[in-house]
């Protein structure tokens, strides 16, 4: 049994023997292949005429016992079970061939998985147990996870999103497939050109990718899916956005995918507030100017106004003195240059008619 895993060479041509082979029984460990003791190879003291026996390591009987299987049979089945997998004995039958597949069965988990050699390199399947999860759904619960937005099936179809995937039909830049579609890298016969001009267009083709990747983050990040299907279903007659709002936004709407969405929009509510203090401010310093301190005069003001124009169009010119007149403010506070009819701002005359647009400020 010891000679089944040694390698031996032959003494005459040096060539390693696998099979059967010649031992001379005068020539002290003498072994020569059968190619030359065909040809009665003869070397040193060795002649051609010497005793001999035929050695064969795979007949031996590596466990024995009655019955038992040769060597040679044993690395069939080991060679069979690694090619054909653990379980299937009908095709390590057929490789064995000498042995029927309810034998094979019982020699390999006899010697190699509750034999000896099986206890020492298997492990105790009881001291490492898998750790096993339930993952079973109950019966009451979804089968498909929540859509990861506020959209129905018909809305999500209109659109071409699907919300089970997170994703849409039509991509950004769906011709983008079409650059590595037909290409292939064959560093045989490509030149070098060839090899660096077709790494540039899969290089193109990444950027698109991380392009498309980039614009679906901003999409998922800002909820713009939930918008647009919100403003779908917002009632027509529902108090809209000013249009300087919506200039606003549109003005900055670029800067939004280099900040987070709450960063964006806590700063266009702060430039929109801004705009609207500018604007207010705008309104009472021409109040002021006009001679107007309180609240409670500018409203009044304004009613005087707006009564005037529709009792007499084109006579707003006197509002502000009949104002003064009827005692709502101190004489001293009128402006010169509204009594005389004309009002100095910035070192221009205009006419004496109220100018009540607003004034912005920027």
């Amino acid at each position: 049994m010891s000679d089944l895993f040694t390698k031996v060479s032959c003494t005459y041509c040096q060539e390693e023997i696998n099979n059967v082979r010649v031992r001379c029984c005068i020539c002290p460990d003498f072994d020569i292949c059968l190619q030359c003791f065909s040809i009665g190879a003869e070397i040193g003291p060795h002649k051609s005429d010497h005793a001999y026996q035929l050695m064969d390591p795979c007949s031996a009987s590596i466990f024995g016992g009655r019955g038992a299987w040769t060597g040679g049979e044993h690395l069939l089945l080991l060679d069979a079970v690694e090619l054909y997998g653990f379980g299937n004995w009908e095709l390590i039958s057929e490789h064995v061939e000498t042995r029927s597949a309810e034998e094979v069965k019982e020699e390999y988990i006899a010697r190699y998985v509750d034999g000896n050699l099986g206890k020492v390199t298997m492990t105790n399947p009881n001291l490492k147990k898998p750790v096993l999860v339930d993952h079973t759904i109950d019966d009451d619960a979804s089968v498909t996870p929540a859509p990861p937005l506020d959209v129905t099936l018909e809305e999500a179809n209109l659109l071409g999103y699907k919300p089970y995937r997170d994703d849409y039909e039509m991509e950004y830049n769906m011709e983008a497939e079409g650059l590595v579609s037909k290409l292939s890298l064959d560093p045989e016969e490509d030149s070098g050109v060839e090899i660096v001009l077709k790494l540039m267009i899969v290089d193109m083709y990444m950027r698109r990718l991380k392009e498309r990747t980039r614009r679906k983050k901003i999409v998922k990040d800002y909820q713009l899916v939930a918008k647009y299907f919100e403003n779908l279903r917002m009632d027509p007659y529902k108090a809209q956005i000013t249009r300087d709002q919506r200039e606003l936004k549109d003005k900055f709407r670029v800067f939004s995918q280099f900040m987070r969405p709450a960063d964006y929009e806590r700063i266009t509510s702060s430039l929109e507030k801004e705009k609207d203090l500018r604007h207010r401010l705008s309104e009472l310093t021409r109040y002021r100017s006009l001679g107007l301190r309180t609240q409670e005069e500018i409203n009044q003001y304004e009613q005087h106004v707006v009564q005037r124009q529709n009792s007499e169009p084109g006579t707003s010119s006197m509002v502000q003195l009949e104002f003064h007149q009827n005692g709502n403010s101190d004489e001293q506070d009128i402006p010169m240059d509204i009594i005389s009819g004309e009002t100095e701002t910035n070192g221009c005359s205009s006419s004496s008619n109220v100018d009540l647009s607003p004034v912005d400020a920027s």
